[in-house]
This record gives structure tokens, C-alpha cells and sequence, in this order.
């Protein structure tokens, strides 16, 4: 009875209303959620509208009755199953889709809305295995997907109040054509460019190539696309630039956006080319170009080692790793030669040394780490350097290096992967645990697997990591790797051949990290890998990994990470001392949640965060103050098991103090994580707080662990 009551009405609902009524319940048959849309704007009532959207038709129906002038708005997206293309044509919609069109075929959109603004919303399907990317596509044509939503008809638009309508010739929504999905999923080439990388490491780099990257701005890629005959139709607002190629509309009064800079990506300076019509003057269809990248085809015809070497000429850097392939092949086979030589020969080798250039040495920048950030955002990672990473079995190296590939795939990197140990599925499968999407794994993840011995195919290898643009190559492990070349582990020479193939690696300008095992009998922290001695005087950084839990399945591991070793100084200066080692951090690897592991390098800090080791009867007022103090130093959300793991405090004590500073509103859940997790809203000081027994106010204040609002 009372849901019968709850839909009586005591007058007859307006025309308008019952228009909008018999909508809504179309769009919930079909399974569209629907947002109320406040009357005069394009928007829902609430901030939360995403959550409350329903598909409910009584709910929105209801809210209509009680707020006259309010329209509906369709959720787009997965969960209402649809995207929308939104064409407006006061801003060249109609003349970009038409480019756009032409290029690779007919759109034929089962459903379309003309809008109130005189614009079209052309609805279609969303697919199943890919994921629609909400922005801009070209001028005057946006996506609206997941996050996003529009007026539906019979809303009216709130400047011109007309109606929304669906086009006489719609039927029932169908799929967007294959072309058009490439261009709006985010797996597709122009959303993700492979050498994405963020701007602040460009500008630390000691490389010419990426300093400029760093440095150009819209305008600097604008000017060189004018040299080669391209012309500025128009600077959006957010700093966008719209190109036209050279004779197009020519004498026509016409124009129409061939190519647009910083709009794709949203780094600055980055070229996006949407004609095909400039293919033979170099520029593919659909593709991404740094600024670096056009100067080399604007000013060099392609010649990126002349490119790079004006850049080093002008003082941009040094010369960088993007230089002809032959090059540095030359290079590696002259270094090579010289060792085996060397190895061969001993002190009867023609002596290779050559005087250094010390003005160069002494006004050159220190090389900086670029790759894999402890939580702090600290680098640990240096380009064109190896790394070794030893620990026992368990202690958390494979799993670690996968988190440092998670890291580096995240920003655009391309990883190379040389797995002797684990096998593909293992290894990928680990992978997909810490949240690396497949279409990462699938774009930028190079694994090598090889059955058979690596000696003769190293010149192959070595083209493959400079032709992919490979910034972190990973080998997985040393020992593994030499029995698999018939090499001994454990002999001088044969680690001495091993690593002329590990260096050249390096020469190519990548992170290398190469896994290996301690010795039975080592110490946690002890200083050499299984084998010789001189794996630690190659090495250019070396870690040692200490577990304090193992990584075994479904359980959290935790491991130590010490630095015995670090040529260039940077990482070692940010170490703990303690006792006889330096501690760079701690490994977490978090099992609890029920999707992807959560994984982090955390500081090590034996002082700040550390609070008392026996549980508090009342509440723990200096636990509340370590958890502030580290929300306050991480500058984000943590999850509680991170929290716990950094606050070095017994459990109970954490679970407590956390419930008081979200109870008394110093830490909130934050509502943008998937998992829960806890944002610092101020900062708590026991000093501050008149219930604490450090109160630095007056003494004898009862402490019943609340406040008087």
C-alpha cells in the first residue's frame, strides 16, 4: 500500500512534465542512468551526481515534480553502456568531422540528437574489451564517457530553450566504426605516446634530446611547422594550437585542422597529426611527434643525430642516447673488442686509454637518478647505469623489479624484461597482480625468454633496446643468465664477458638492473652477491634486499633496502645510516586488498614517525601525532596497511588513532581512492590538544578522548 501511495498524485502531471517523464522511463528500460539536471545550466544538483545517478525512472520523475524547470541527463560511460560524440559546430565540429570522415570512412550513428544549442550528440555502444578515453578529439568534437554526462531529450537548452530531439532517423544504438575507436580508447597510439615522459625528469636530465623536450612550448613546435610551410588557424584558450597542412582549402577561404599541438597528451609542445595526406613529407597519420623529433624533420630530413648534435651545440646537454642506432652499435662492438682483448691478452693489449677532456668533465652537470620513486619521490634509478640488486631467496627482487616496471610503464617508458628464472606466465601474471594494465604490458613491455644461449645474438639485443626506445632493462638473474651462456658465476673471467654485454646495455642509455642471489652463508646486509667479488666493483649502484617478511601469495612482504654502493652519490646521500649500512627505504608489497597488490618503496626513518612499542590504554595520543606527521610528509592518501607499516607502533594502537583523527576530523577517507585510504583535512599536535597529557596549556585536564564542539 505504501508504494502505491508513494505514486499518487493529487493533480495531473503538466505536458511538459509528462514529456519528460515518458523519457525517463525509456532510458530506464534501456539501462541509461540518469542524473536530474538543474534548471538554466547544464548541470546535476549534486557533486556527487556520479553516485547517485539511477535508473530508476521514479526517482528522477519525482525530483522533476518537486523542481519545475529541471531537465534529465544521461550517465555516460560503462555503466550506462554508451559513449557520446558531441559535435559542435559553432567551433569547426562539423568541418573536423568531415576531415575526419574522409580520411577513413563514413560514420553511420544508429542514434543522434540534435541539441538545443544547435550541435549533434551522435550515441553509440561501448565496448566491451576497451576503455573510451572523456576529452577533446579533434576542433569542436568531444567524447563524453566514463565520468561524464549530457542533456537528453526533451531537456531544453539553457541559453536558447529549445528542446533536445532525437533525429527522425534514429533507431537503436549500434557501435562506433573500428577507425573511431582507435581514435577515442585509450589504448590507442595518439593517447599514450610511447616517450611520455614526464617533464620535470626531462629537465633533470644531463641529454640535450630531453632538455629540449623540456624547455619547448607550443609555440616553440608551432614556429618550426610554420618553417616547413604549416599554418596557425587558431590558439585555443587552454593554449591548444589548431595547424592546417600546407596547401590545403588553397585558395578556397577555407580551413581545417590537419595536425594540433599540446592537445593529445597535454605535455606542451607535442604534435599530433590527424591528415594522411602528409605521409611522404614524413608525417604519419594519427601519430605523435615530440618537439625535438619535429625539429629533426623540419630542419635535419629526419636525421636525428644531426638533430642531436646541434642540440648538444647549442647547449642544450650532452649529446643523447636517441643518436643513430649504428653509432652506438659502433661503440659497443669497439668496447667490446678492447675488453675481450684485454681478457685475452692482459698487459700485451694495445693500450685503449686516451686522454680525458677534464674541462668537459668539470663543467659537466652530475648524471641524476630518472626511474623507480620511493614515496617521497626520490629516484633511485640512473640512465645509462647498472644497477645490481642482490638478496636471499624470497626477500622480494623479482617482485620489486616488477614494481620499478610498474613505474616506469605508468610514465610512457618502454621496459625490456630478460627472464632466465621465472618463465612468461609467472612473471606476467605477477604483473597484472600489481595493477599494470594488459595494454600496457602488451605496448611496452618487451619480455625475452630465451631457451638458448644469448652469446652471438647480442648485437640483435642491443638494436632491439635502442630501436624501442627502452629506458629500463631488467635482468632477471645473473646466475641464470650466465649458466644459460655457459658461463660459471663464480669465475672472474666469465663475469668479465657477461658484462661487456650488461654495459653495452647501459651504453644505449638505459637503466639496467641485474637480479642475483647472496650467498648462503651472507648476512642480510652483506655487501657481495653470489660469486666474485668484482660484480661490486662493476656495478655503477648496488642494493642489497633484506626481508623482514616473505613475499609468498597472499601474504604482505616487507623487505630492507640498503645501498652498498653508488658511483654517482646522489641516492647514497639520501641513505640512513645504521650501525655499519645505509637504508634507502622499505620494500612493501600489500596483499590485503581485494584487487591489485599495493606495492611502495617507503623511507626509512628510524626517528620521526617511530613511536612507543607497548599498546596504550588510553588514546594514544603520540601513535595520532606519527600519523599525522606522516600524512603531513607523504602529501597524499594512505591506506591503513601502509600507514601501520611506517608508523612503527602496535596495531591496536594504530587502529585506535586513526578512528580518533577521523572522529574529531583531523583525517578524513578519501573519496577519491578505490581502496579505503586517509587524507590529512589539518594537523594534529599532542601539544595542541587539551585532552592530551602533553598538553602544553594548563595541567590536570580530564581526558576523556573527545572534544566540546
Amino acid at each position: 500500500m505504501a508504494a502505491v501511495c508513494r505514486h499518487h498524485r493529487l493533480r495531473p502531471m503538466t505536458v511538459a512534465l509528462e514529456r519528460l517523464a515518458e523519457h525517463a522511463r525509456g532510458y530506464a528500460a534501456l539501462g541509461w542512468a540518469m542524473v536530474p539536471i538543474k534548471k538554466g545550466t547544464k548541470r546535476p544538483p549534486w557533486a556527487d551526481w556520479p553516485r547517485r545517478a539511477t535508473t530508476d525512472a521514479q526517482v528522477i520523475i519525482d525530483w522533476l515534480e518537486g523542481h519545475p524547470g529541471d531537465n534529465i541527463g544521461i550517465l555516460t560511460g560503462e555503466r550506462s553502456g554508451i559513449w557520446v560524440l558531441d559535435i559542435d559546430p559553432r567551433n569547426g565540429g562539423d568541418e573536423a568531422l568531415a576531415d575526419l570522415e574522409a580520411q577513413h570512412g563514413q560514420i553511420d550513428a544508429g542514434v543522434e540528437v540534435l541539441t538545443g544549442g544547435g550541435g549533434r550528440h551522435l550515441y553509440f555502444r561501448y565496448p566491451a574489451d576497451r576503455r573510451v578515453h572523456s576529452g577533446p578529439l579533434a576542433l569542436g568534437l568531444d567524447v563524453k564517457a566514463d565520468g561524464g554526462q549530457v542533456l537528453a531529450p526533451p531537456s531544453v537548452h539553457p541559453d536558447t530553450g529549445r528542446p533536445y530531439t532525437f533525429e527522425v532517423s534514429s533507431t537503436e544504438v549500434g557501435d562506433a566504426p573500428a577507425w573511431l575507436l582507435d581514435l577515442v580508447c585509450d589504448d590507442s597510439r595518439h593517447r599514450e605516446p610511447t616517450e611520455t615522459i614526464p617533464r620535470e625528469e626531462l629537465a633533470q636530465s644531463p641529454l640535450a634530446w630531453d632538455r629540449f623536450n623540456a624547455q619547448a612550448t607550443n609555440e616553440t613546435t608551432a614556429a618550426l611547422m610554420q618553417e616547413a610551410g604549416w599554418k596557425i588557424i587558431s590558439r585555443a584558450r587552454n593554449g591548444v594550437i589548431h595547424l592546417q597542412r600546407p596547401d590545403l582549402y588553397e585558395g578556397e577561404g577555407k580551413e581545417g585542422t590537419s595536425a594540433t599541438i599540446g592537445a593529445v597528451t597535454g605535455a606542451p609542445g607535442v604534435l599530433y597529426v590527424w591528415t594522411s595526406s602528409m605521409v611522404d613529407e614524413g608525417w604519419e597519420p594519427e601519430h605523435t611527434y615530440d618537439p625535438a623529433v619535429v625539429l629533426s624533420r623540419v630542419r635535419f630530413g629526419g636525421d636525428d643525430a644531426l638533430a642531436d648534435e646541434w642540440l648538444a651545440s647549442q647547449g642544450f646537454g650532452r649529446r643523447s642516447r636517441f643518436a643513430d642506432p649504428e653509432t652506438i652499435m659502433e661503440r659497443w662492438l669497439a668496447h667490446a673488442a678492447v675488453e675481450a682483448a684485454l681478457m685475452r691478452q692482459g698487459s700485451d693489449a694495445d693500450d685503449p686509454w686516451a686522454d680525458v677532456d677534464i674541462e668537459a668533465v668539470l663543467t659537466s652537470e652530475p648524471l641524476r637518478p630518472a626511474l623507480w620513486a620511493r614515496s617521497d619521490g626520490l629516484k633511485l634509478l640512473y640512465p645509462a647505469s647498472v644497477h645490481w640488486v642482490s638478496g636471499e631467496p624470497a626477500a622480494g627482487k623479482t617482485w620489486m623489479a616488477l614494481s620499478m616496471v610498474a613505474q616506469a610503464l605508468q610514465s610512457g617508458c618502454h621496459v625490456t624484461y630478460y627472464d632466465f628464472e621465472n618463465g612468461p606466465l609467472p612473471l606476467l601474471e605477477r604483473a597484472e597482480a600489481l595493477g599494470i594494465p594488459r595494454r600496457r604490458l602488451t605496448r611496452q613491455f618487451h619480455v625475452k625468454h630465451p631457451t638458448v644461449s644469448w652469446v652471438g645474438h647480442e648485437e640483435r639485443l642491443i638494436r632491439e633496446v635502442v630501436s624501442t626506445g627502452t629506458r629500463l632493462v631488467v635482468i632477471d638473474s645473473c646466475a641464470s643468465a650466465m649458466s644459460a651462456a655457459g658461463l660459471d658465476p663464480i669465475d672472474n673471467a666469465d663475469f668479465g664477458t657477461f658484462f661487456i654485454f650488461v654495459r653495452a646495455l647501459a651504453a644505449t642509455g638505459a637503466a639496467v638492473v641485474v637480479l642475483d642471489h647472496l650467498r648462503k652463508d651472507d648476512a642480510p646486509t652483506a655487501r657481495y652477491p653470489l660469486g666474485a667479488g668484482q660484480k661490486l666493483a662493476q656495478a655503477t649502484v648496488a642494493y642489497g634486499l633484506a626481508r623482514t617478511a616473505p613475499f609468498a601469495p597472499g601474504r604482505d612482504g616487507q623487505a630492507t633496502v640498503y645501498v652498498h654502493k653508488d658511483r654517482h652519490g646522489q641516492v647514497l646521500q639520501a641513505a640512513t645510516r645504521l650501525g655499519e649500512a645505509d637504508v634507502i627505504g622499505k620494500f612493501i608489497l600489500d596483499a590485503s586488498a581485494d584487487d591489485d597488490l599495493i606495492h611502495a618503496l617507503l623511507p626509512y626513518d628510524e626517528g620521526r614517525h617511530r613511536v612507543a612499542s607497548t599498546p596504550h590504554r588510553t588514546p594514544p595520543w603520540d601513535v595520532m601525532q606519527g600519523v599525522s606527521d606522516l600524512l603531513v610528509d607523504m602529501g597524499r592518501p594512505l591506506r591503513k596497511t601502509l600507514i601501520a607499516a611506517y608508523v612503527k607502533a602496535p596495531a591496536v594502537d594504530v587502529d585506535i588513532a586513526i578512528d580518533q583523527l577521523v572522529q574529531r576530523g583531523y583525517i578524513a577517507e578519501d573519496e577519491d581512492s578505490r581502496a579505503l585510504a586517509y587524507v590529512l583535512v589539518k594537523p594534529y599536535r599532542a601539544e595542541w590538544d587539551p585532552y592530551s597529557p602533553f598538553w602544553a596549556g594548563a595541567s590536570g585536564v580530564s581526558t576523556n578522548g573527545s572534544e566540546d564542539q
